[in-house]
């Protein structure tokens, strides 16, 4: 019976190939598989107003796509029409009864005013706040430079 499995399974890897056999065929042929990639964006504050870190509409990002930041995307705040307010609060969003927290690759502002009203938001890069930063509840975890204000 054991001489029966070893041939089945050695007449499987004759008609299948070898892993060896399939990359040398494939290299052959000029076509290797790549892996998914996501490509880091900058994104910007996109409305003259103040409001809210968790509205899709009130960010853009350098293709023109709408969305609130996600992880390793460079953030910044300040817009050409004036100085604005905007507020991170908690997202609301849980995985296994704990608050999911907000990445970006850096946060950037001079002139804005950034409110911390709860939630986290951690960087994989710097925050760099030139303008006004307020604290409120939540953590800003990350490499922090203020030069601006903070509250």
């Amino acid at each position: 019976m054991n001489s029966s499995l070893f041939s089945f399974g050695r007449y499987l890897r004759r008609q299948r190939g070898s892993r060896s056999d399939r990359r040398v065929r494939s290299r052959a042929a000029g076509v290797e598989p790549l892996e998914a990639r996501v490509l880091l964006a900058k994104v910007f504050w996109n409305v003259d107003a103040d409001g809210f870190w968790d509205v899709d509409s009130n960010w853009v990002d350098e293709f023109g796509q709408n969305g609130v930041p996600d992880g390793g995307d460079d953030v910044y705040l300040d817009r050409p029409a004036g100085a604005f307010t905007v507020t991170h609060r908690h997202n609301g969003l849980t995985a296994g009864g704990n608050a999911i927290s907000d990445v970006v690759g850096s946060l950037h502002f001079d002139r804005s005013t950034f409110v911390m009203d709860g939630g986290e938001l951690l960087g994989n890069g710097d925050f760099e706040i030139g303008g006004t930063f307020i604290h409120r509840k939540g953590s800003l975890c990350g490499t922090v430079q203020i030069t601006g204000t903070m509250i």
